[in-house]
Order: C-alpha cells, then sequence, then structure tokens
C-alpha cells in the first residue's frame, strides 16, 4: 500500500509540474502572436482602455505570469551557482 500511495504522490507533482509547462509555454505562445502587430507599450494600453488587466488570459497579465515565471527561474539558478 505505501507503493502505490508513494507512486501516486510522484504521479501528481510530475503532472502538475508538466500542466505548469503547458500553461507557461501556452502563454509564451500569446504573447509571441501579439508581439507581430503590438509593441510592449501598445499591448498594456490596450488592455488597459478595454479595462482587462486583471482578467483571465489578458495579454498584460499573461506577459506578468510569464515575466515571474522568468525571474523565478532566474533566481533558482542564481541559488544553484551560489551552492556551488
Amino acid at each position: 500500500m505505501k507503493c502505490i500511495s508513494f507512486f501516486g504522490e510522484v504521479y501528481i507533482r510530475i503532472w502538475t509540474l508538466v500542466e505548469s509547462c503547458i500553461l507557461f509555454g501556452l502563454q509564451v505562445n500569446d504573447l509571441a502572436g501579439v508581439s507581430k502587430d503590438m509593441t510592449l507599450q501598445s499591448l498594456i494600453e490596450l488592455d488597459i482602455k478595454d479595462d482587462c488587466v486583471k482578467v483571465a488570459g489578458s495579454h498584460s497579465r499573461n506577459l506578468l505570469r510569464v515575466k515571474r515565471g522568468l525571474d523565478m527561474v532566474r533566481v533558482l539558478f542564481e541559488g544553484l551557482m551560489d551552492s556551488e
């Protein structure tokens, strides 16, 4: 029974990680598609004008999440480099 419980936990953790990676990829893909037509400033101004800055899936929210994700990866690698 311990074995099944252990593998269940591992499965849930791996699935959560895969799901996060897919979501991050979708947000980056969304921003890449928009960046062909708009500048960063115009993207943010449009979301402010349309009052959708805090709406899930808005371009400015995706931009913020991608920035936070990249910052997290940077801090993680800096910590790994400092520990060596």
